[in-house]
C-alpha cells in the first residue's frame, strides 16, 4: 500500500489507523490476537515509524487495541470489535444537561434510558449517552470529540429527526442505527428520510401519534363531548398526524371536524403569548373539550382556560401528551395519553441483542390513556406504573408554584 498521495503526517497516521482498524472490525484481526509489529506495519504501508505509532494511539484511544509493555499490540476483546462491542448501545442525547432539565423531552429521554439501564443490567451489556452538540440550546456546534468515542459498527439509538446534521458521521462508522421515529419525518425530511430510511438502511421504532390523537377524540366523545379541540406549537403543517388524528376521531365519532377547532401556532417561548392565543382559541371555538399537545406548556395551557372563566372538567375536560409528574400536583389532575417509554427502552436492548435480528423495518408503539380529574370528575389523582415505574408516588404529592 502506498500513501504517497497524502502528505500531512496526521492524515497519514489516520488513513493507516482507518484501514487496519477496518481489519479488524472485519475480523480478519481476531479479537485477542497480537497485531504485527509497528515496524512491520510501517513496511507494508510504506510508511514512517513514526506514523505508524500515532495510527496504533488512534486505535487504542478508540479502545480497538490494547498495548502490553513488552509483548506487543493486541486487538481488544471489547469495544471496537463487533461481536464483542456491539453489545453496548450508545444513546445521542442533545447535550450533558439536557436530561436534567425539566422539559417534557427530557423525561422522555430519561424514561427511555432508565428502561433501557434496567433491561441491560439483566443480559450484561452497557448503556452510554453520547452528547451531540456544546450548545444546550441548540446543536452547535457539534461536539465531535464526544461523538468519536462511538465505534466503529456499534449500536446506536438516535431519538429523532433533529440530529440529521450528524447522520453521515454515523453511516461512516457503519453504525447499526435504531432511529425513533415519531412520524411525520417522511414529510419534514423527505430527502433525509429516503436516503436514512427507506432505502432500508435503519431500523426504526415508531410511535404512532395519529392513532393516539385518534384515541383521545374518542375517549372524550364517550365522556359525553361534542366539540373537542386541538392545541399544538408546530405551525403550517396540514399534514401533521395530530390533525390527521384528529379528523379520523371525528370520523369514527360521526361529528363534523370544524377547521377552527383545531389550533395551530408557531413554536413560542413567551407564555404570556402562548396564553393569549389559547384565550383567543377557547372563545373562538366554543370547545368543551381541550387536547393539549405540548405537555411543557400544560400550566399555560390551565391558566388560560381558567381566565375564560371555564371549570374543569364540568366546562371543559382537558388531556394532555406525554405523561408528567406535575399532572398530579395540580388543583385538578390532569389526563394524559402516552406512549409506554419504558417499555420502549427495554426494546431497544432487545432488539440489539437478538441474532439476525433484521437490519431495517420498524415497529409501532401505540399510546395508552392514564385517566384523571380533568376529563371526568372524581376520576382521582394515580400513577400508571406501566409508565412510571421510576417514579414513586410520594415524590408528588405536594403542589407546586409554577
Amino acid at each position: 500500500m502506498k500513501l504517497d498521495i497524502i502528505n500531512a503526517p496526521q492524515v497519514k497516521s489516520r488513513v493507516v489507523a482507518s484501514q487496519l482498524e477496518q481489519e479488524i472490525l472485519s475480523g480478519k484481526v481476531a479479537a485477542g490476537s497480537r497485531l504485527p509489529s509497528m515496524r512491520s506495519v510501517a513496511e507494508s504501508f510504506s510508511t514512517s515509524l513514526r506514523i505508524v505509532q500515532s495510527a496504533f494511539t488512534i486505535l487504542e484511544e478508540k479502545g480497538l487495541v490494547e498495548s502490553r509493555q513488552g509483548s506487543g499490540t493486541y486487538v481488544s476483546h471489547g469495544n471496537g470489535h463487533p461481536d464483542q462491542a456491539g453489545g453496548d448501545i450508545y444513546f445521542l442525547v442533545p447535550h450533558p444537561a439536557h436530561i436534567t432539565l425539566y422539559l417534557e423531552s427530557s423525561l422522555i429521554e430519561r424514561r427511555i434510558i432508565y428502561g433501557a439501564t434496567l433491561a441491560a443490567q439483566k443480559c450484561g451489556r452497557m448503556i452510554h449517552t453520547i452528547p451531540v452538540s456544546k450548545n444546550i440550546q441548540v446543536l452547535e456546534p457539534v461536539d465531535w470529540p464526544a461523538l468519536r468515542q462511538i465505534p466503529q459498527g456499534a449500536n446506536v439509538f438516535v431519538n429523532g429527526f433533529w440530529f440529521e446534521r450528524i447522520f453521515p458521521f454515523l453511516r461512516e462508522i457503519q453504525a447499526k442505527v435504531l432511529l425513533l421515529d415519531k412520524q411525520f419525518q417522511d414529510i419534514a425530511y423527505p430527502e433525509i428520510y429516503e436516503e436514512y430510511v427507506e432505502r432500508g438502511d435503519w431500523y426504526r421504532f415508531v410511535i404512532d401519534r395519529t392513532a393516539a390523537i385518534e384515541q383521545a377524540v374518542q375517549y372524550l366523545h364517550s365522556q359525553g363531548r361534542r366539540r373537542i379541540g386541538v392545541f399544538k406549537s408546530y405551525a403550517n403543517a396540514p399534514e401533521h398526524p395530530f390533525r390527521l388524528g384528529m379528523i379520523e376521531g371525528y370520523q369514527r365519532c360521526g361529528l363534523s371536524f370544524e377547521e377552527k377547532l383545531y389550533c395551530e401556532m408557531e413554536p413560542c417561548f413567551d407564555k404570556d403569548i402562548v396564553e393569549k392565543e389559547i384565550i383567543r382559541f377557547c372563545k373562538a371555538a366554543k370547545f368543551d373539550a381541550l387536547i393539549n399537545c405540548e405537555g411543557n406548556l400544560i400550566h399555560t395551557v390551565v391558566r388560560a382556560l381558567q381566565k375564560t372563566g371555564a371549570v374543569l372538567p364540568d366546562d371543559i375536560a382537558l388531556m394532555s401528551l406525554t405523561d408528567h409528574p406535575d399532572y398530579l400536583k395540580m388543583e385538578v389532575p390532569v389526563t394524559a395519553f402516552d406512549f409506554p417509554w419504558i417499555s420502549l427502552g427495554g426494546e431497544t436492548v432487545k432488539y440489539f441483542s437478538e441474532k439476525g435480528r433484521a437490519a431495517s423495518g420498524k415497529t409501532v408503539f401505540q399510546a395508552s390513556i392514564i385517566e384523571r380529574e380533568s376529563t371526568r370528575k372524581n376520576a382521582g389523582a394515580f400513577v400508571n406504573h406501566n409508565f412510571m415505574p421510576e417514579i414513586p408516588v410520594q415524590e408528588y404529592s405536594s403542589p407546586v408554584d409554577h
